[in-house]
């Protein structure tokens, strides 16, 4: 995986300990903003992910075909 993959997932992380502490302390003002935040984080990681996959896919059929 992608150093920034690591870097995005790991502040995917803390939106959502920072989404648990909002909750927690009934701080529902800044809830649509992390949720926002949380959103585009997830779709770098899956879209990271599926191109990883796809790569993977692409270096064992061309593994195959040697």
């Amino acid at each position: 995986m992608k150093p920034e993959t690591i870097k995005t997932f790991k502040a995917y992380n803390k939106i959502l300990k920072n989404i648990n502490s909002l909750l927690s302390k009934n701080q529902t003002n800044e809830l649509d903003f992390c949720f926002k935040v949380g959103k585009i984080f997830c779709c770098i990681i899956k879209a990271d992910w599926i191109i990883y996959n796809n790569l993977k896919k692409l270096y064992y059929l061309i593994k195959s075909k040697v």
